[in-house]
């Protein structure tokens, strides 16, 4: 199985940095970002990508980091390189090299909506709306912004209650780039790109698991199965 790991980040201003981690050979490692490799002491084969013509009409680096995040098998394929599983972590996380991903890659592969997620562990039980709230008692997004975002959500999915009981973390995710995964990152990208909500993706991402009726895999947990190596920046809100 051809196993590919990838993370992104644009800009420096909040201050993330990839890190120092131990790499499993056969298996590849793509920072994907609008600077070079000596810009980072890094494990990571870092990737400039900040002339992709799908960046072009994008403001502010938090979204142009979502590309690669949400639409890594586009870039993947563009780049004429295929993998059968792509792994997303954020730039400051990396994967242990003391997991078979092999193995845990083949228990989710058969699964009609093969993607592998954790389930947040305060908002799955309160949903979009919660997370919301969290997003601006942190600090993470205007009020202004959030109140558009979630007007959006109302006016554009009547049908999708936003405090139903399920929601997914977007820290680090595992998939198979099948049919119906392209259709629903596609979905994503389209929205996330051409309307005027929050930069955070996690809200708009578990919207249209609702919508779309698609439930990740949770097992196996993904979240010990990678490892803190670089630095976390500070994410309160600025403006982008």
């Amino acid at each position: 199985m051809k196993i590919v790991f990838i993370t992104s980040l644009f800009g420096t201003g909040r201050g993330n940095l990839p890190g120092r981690f131990k790499r499993i050979d056969g298996h590849d490692y793509f920072l994907f970002s609008d600077q070079e490799q000596e810009d980072f002491d890094t494990d990571w084969d870092v990737y400039n990508i900040s002339d992709n013509p799908k960046l072009s009409n994008i403001n502010g680096n938090i979204r142009k980091s979502r590309y690669a995040k949400f639409m890594g098998w586009e870039l993947l394929d563009s780049m004429g390189v295929y993998y059968d599983c792509i792994y997303y972590c954020d730039v400051h996380w990396s994967p242990r090299a003391d997991v078979d991903w092999t193995h845990v890659s083949n228990t989710f592969i058969s699964e009609p909506y093969p993607f592998l997620q954790t389930k947040h562990h305060v908002c799955h039980k309160y949903g979009i709306s919660f997370e919301c709230s969290l997003i601006l008692s942190n600090g993470r997004d205007s009020k202004d912004n959030i109140a558009k975002t979630l007007l959006f959500f109302v006016t554009k999915f009547p049908e999708i209650s936003l405090a139903a009981g399920q929601y997914f973390e977007n820290t680090m995710f595992g998939y198979f780039p099948n049919p119906e995964v392209k259709k629903i990152t596609r979905d994503f990208w389209r929205i996330y790109n051409e309307y005027d909500i929050t930069y955070r993706d996690q809200p708009l991402w578990n919207l249209l698991l609702l919508q779309w009726k698609f439930t990740p895999q949770t097992k196996p947990r993904l979240r010990g199965k990678f490892e803190r190596s670089g630095k976390y920046g500070d994410h309160k809100y600025v403006k982008h």
